[in-house]
């Protein structure tokens, strides 16, 4: 099931202050990829090379059967953290089904900041935004937990 990377680029909120030309960029460097079910996309501990952007199906992040999440596409974007830093992956991301996404590297998205620097701070500033709101929530479940007890 090969899409148009274009397409599914412009199709993710991350990436919608982009104009057309610097997502065509960024997807002359990106790979569509098809997995089976059940087969590891990204196993835990490896480095990360880049982000993953599911155009179609489910994938489960984690390890144990009550320990994971699903996510489901189309345009969901998993791992665009690594889009700017190598990092080691936290989790194995595993297709529940068959699975389309593409694989967007981080040279290509570091080599569009460094062509167009106005970029970086804006996606700095989305993914700080990100963490401030998963943050937030990681502290209103813990202090719930608590006086629930």
């Amino acid at each position: 099931m090969e899409h148009d990377s274009a397409s599914i680029l412009g199709g993710v909120e991350f990436f919608d202050v982009c104009n057309d030309e610097q997502i065509r960029l960024l997807a002359f460097s990106s790979e569509n990829l098809n997995f089976r079910a059940g087969q590891v996309i990204v196993e835990k501990g490896e480095m990360s090379e880049g982000a993953y952007i599911i155009n179609y199906g489910c994938v489960i992040i984690g390890e144990s059967a009550q320990n994971t999440t699903s996510f489901c596409g189309p345009g969901v974007m998993i791992g665009e953290l690594n889009l700017l830093m190598k990092r080691v992956h936290q989790s194995t991301i595993t297709a529940q089904g068959e699975v389309d996404c593409l694989f967007v590297p981080r040279g290509a998205f570091q080599k569009l900041l460094k062509q167009y620097p106005d970029l970086a701070s804006y996606f700095i500033e989305k993914i700080e935004a990100g963490l401030d709101d998963y943050l937030q929530s990681i502290n209103l479940s813990s202090l719930n937990e608590r006086n629930v007890k």
